[in-house]
């Protein structure tokens, strides 16, 4: 047993040191934010010095898909790349730039030479906002490494004459940003949530923005959110099953530790934004501690709010070191409880509980053991999860256990009984079923 968990060990090892940290999915290459070639850039670097001079220092953004101070792209779908380039003038460090190079007759030309809203550069992303066939260049600056308040820029090009030029159209303070087509008439627009927390100041408010074919920015609603915000966590959206309303799910605190979770969909008919959760009676509805965001559980495409809930445990438990998580999906008529899970906060991780366990299983904690004990109503044993020091294990402890996983310097493992194989429940669900808690 220990040479197969020493075999797990070090596939993990592995696997972590070539892609710790990173996440990976598929994307048409010609959409990916490129950064240039050792040849290209080199080029580039030339070109740069002669047209900026050879005082300035090259910055990256911290954040996003694109980490390169020269991003290449196509901004004006004329099959040849763009280069966005972020700098600072040795002289003053504390400025952040941006310069657009495009390519004319072989030869990079200025587009556009723009001073920074902040001290650092976020992340560079790109977006047709103004419905021409054409990104544009969203960049979200830094305010003094303060990651949660952050200014987004977005920058248009059009032709003059033969020469393709680059414009600052939009400058707006935000703290989470979606670009999303509100109005599902397939253009997109900018969604922002912004917590104004100055001295004088405090109120936070969701803005959709939208960026005419003149470039004209024009801010089509604003909508006041919860008075008790005091700073905002997430913004996610989807689509409302039923009625195809696009939704967004903002996650705000409101307290120290504690968080709600407001919905809000367009309507067409009052043209702003509207509650589509029926929160107005209770606003503390979707009331739980900050460390639970909001997000898609099932895979289903509909975003779920979690709340915490005591656990129903046998007589027989010690003190609860767990909780009941239930994700909910919202909609107008409040909160509909659609997956279950039980949390173990001593031991770190969370089992799955299927609709055929709700009100059949409860937990008989034992602490000091390092077991959970899951028992039917009449108490009678189902299954046990428990977990062990590395160190201890071999083979002589592990008989009558199948391991689930080792993770650092415990492995936790399973048992059924012959009660639970008669109720349906294998090793192989409890396996499927648990996860280690984020």
């Amino acid at each position: 047993m220990r040479k197969h968990i020493f075999v797990i060990l070090a596939f993990v090892l592995i696997i972590s040191t070539l892609f710790g940290g990173c996440s990976f999915e598929l994307r048409s290459i010609d959409s990916l934010m490129r950064p240039p070639h050792t040849a290209m850039e080199s080029e580039l670097k030339s070109s740069i010095n002669k047209l900026l001079g050879n005082q300035i220092s090259y910055r990256s953004p911290e954040s996003g898909e694109n980490h390169s101070a020269i991003t290449l792209r196509d901004i004006n779908s004329d099959g040849i790349d763009e280069a966005i380039v972020f700098y600072v003038n040795n002289i003053d460090t504390s400025v952040v730039r941006m310069c657009v190079l495009t390519m004319q007759n072989d030869k990079w030309l200025l587009a556009g030479d723009f001073s920074g809203n902040g001290s650092g550069i976020y992340t560079v992303e790109f977006a047709d906002l103004n419905n021409d066939n054409d990104d544009e260049i969203m960049v979200t600056w830094l305010l003094f490494d303060d990651k949660s308040q952050k200014v987004l820029s977005v920058f248009t090009s059009a032709l003059d004459g033969d020469a393709l030029k680059v414009s600052a159209c939009l400058s707006e303070p935000y703290n989470l940003m979606s670009v999303a087509d509100v109005f599902s008439d397939n253009n997109k627009q900018l969604v922002i949530a912004y917590s104004n927390m100055t001295r004088d100041i405090k109120n936070s408010t969701l803005r959709l923005i939208n960026i005419d074919k003149n470039d004209k920015v024009n801010l089509i609603n604003e909508t006041a959110l919860d008075s008790r915000i005091t700073g905002l966590l997430s913004l996610q959206s989807d689509i409302e099953p039923g009625n195809e309303t696009q939704r967004f799910f903002i996650d705000a605190m409101i307290a120290d530790g504690q968080c709600i979770t407001q919905v809000f969909g367009w309507n067409a008919t009052s043209k702003k934004f509207v509650s589509m959760l029926n929160d107005t009676d209770n606003p503390d509805i979707t009331l739980r501690s900050s460390d639970l965001l909001c997000k898609d559980i099932d895979n289903d495409g509909v975003i779920e709010i979690p709340l915490k809930k005591a656990m129903t445990e046998s007589l027989n438990s010690d003190t609860s070191l767990g909780y009941l998580l239930i994700w909910h999906k919202a909609d107008k008529n409040g909160l509909v409880p659609c997956e279950h899970y039980v949390v173990n906060l001593l031991e770190h991780y969370t089992i799955y509980y299927p609709k055929s366990w709700k009100n059949k299983v409860f937990v008989r904690s034992k602490n000091v053991e390092r077991k959970w004990h899951f028992v039917n109503e009449n108490d009678d044993e189902l299954f046990t999860i428990s977990a062990h020091n590395f160190s201890d294990w071999d083979d002589s402890n592990s008989e009558g256990l199948e391991m689930i996983m080792v993770q650092n310097d415990t492995v936790y493992c399973c048992s059924v009984t012959d009660i639970g194989l008669q109720a349906d429940i294998t090793a192989a669900d409890i396996s499927n079923y648990f996860s280690l808690n984020i």
